[in-house]
């Protein structure tokens, strides 16, 4: 039958050549529900970013309006460099370009916060802080999948 079995190698090479990119996703092999899925790639799947879209409305820099929906998603801890963050939840978030911009190629020191929110502080020692219209969503604390 088509498509049942295993395939060779050649085919099998092909076809990850073809495809450019795979996220693994490991699951329960009984129940089927996802306990883990990649960290190697640094693009977002379109589960965490619909998640981080439900638990951020806006841009989580102070002051910042601009919805999350049109957003970049920014890995708090880089994805390149020594540390190379990993892509996940807990280390992403919703930033505006401008932000995304700034907090990558000027002195600003961007600080992420308990609730999520992120604050900005400048070399000169301005620091900013939570608007007292922004009221943190109410989520699970860990995304189901």
């Amino acid at each position: 039958m088509l498509g049942d079995g295993a395939i060779d190698p050649v085919t099998a090479r092909q076809l990850l050549l073809d495809a450019g990119r795979f996220t693994r996703v490991i699951t329960d092999p009984v129940t089927g529900v996802i306990l883990d899925m990649d960290r190697r790639s640094r693009l977002v799947t379109r589960a965490q970013r619909e998640w981080l879209m439900l638990t951020h409305h806006l841009c989580v820099r102070d002051g910042c309006n601009r919805v999350a929906i049109d957003a970049e998603i920014d890995h708090w801890q880089e994805y390149h460099g020594p540390e190379r963050g990993a892509t996940n939840i807990a280390n992403l978030h919703p930033l505006c370009g401008t932000d995304h911009r700034l907090k990558s190629r000027t002195k600003l020191s961007y600080r992420r916060r308990r609730d999520g929110s992120v604050g900005i502080a400048s070399p000169t020692g301005f620091a900013t802080h939570v608007p007292w219209w922004r009221v943190p969503a109410v989520v699970p604390e860990k995304p189901p999948f």
